[in-house]
């Protein structure tokens, strides 16, 4: 302590900006081995984290597209579930389970891209499982949007397909002052909060 080579929990908070990353960080370094805290891990972290959460805001906005790719099979998410298990029935393996976790968050993202929606609630619940059983609350169901901000960015989409782009510029200026970005894609809009 008296080398300053400590941090406080209360920092580490700070830096990653949610429990969420702090759990993560935690996570990514196995039980047994000294952890090495630096700002740049803790921002990975947060950045990880980010990523979680705009998958699980994305994954159900979009409809589906005709060209889309396919979504796993039930055997094949069945497997997934059982790697991620047995990495952390070996050691408490939180390294290599992660890495099973991050490599289906990749997988489930691309996919997500397509807007495969209500298809893609299979992957989800298998994801939101395992980022349980580590403690993570980054992939949680979002209660959001509301009814009145789902009203406002299908007000918005009407007014941009009449060529109204006025009145959906005052619609995403409306939004963002209420904390939600939009990005337009092909499959439609998709908003996150900030």
């Amino acid at each position: 302590k008296s080398l300053g080579n400590y941090i406080t929990l209360e920092r580490a908070i700070a830096d990653g900006g949610s429990v969420d990353a702090v759990k993560l960080f935690f996570l990514k370094t196995h039980y047994r081995s000294p952890i090495d805290y630096s700002p740049t891990k803790m921002a990975e972290a947060k950045r990880n984290i980010s990523e979680f959460s705009r998958f699980a805001q994305h994954s159900s906005q979009a409809a589906m597209q005709e060209d889309g790719p396919k979504v796993p099979s039930s055997e094949e998410l069945r497997a997934q579930k059982e790697a991620f298990y047995v990495a952390l029935e070996t050691d408490l393996n939180t390294v290599d389970a992660l890495a099973v976790f991050f490599g289906w968050v990749n997988k489930a993202q691309q996919l997500s891209d397509f807007g495969l929606g209500e298809q893609m609630q299979p992957i989800k619940s298998c994801l939101v499982e395992c980022a349980q059983v580590l403690g993570l609350t980054c992939l949680d169901d979002p209660e959001f949007p509301n009814a009145t901000v789902q009203a406002l960015i299908d007000e918005r989409e009407v007014a941009r397909h009449n060529k109204d782009f006025k009145r959906a510029d005052e619609i995403r200026r409306e939004l963002l002052g209420g904390g939600i970005i939009l990005t337009d894609t092909a499959s439609g809009p998709k908003w996150e909060r900030i």
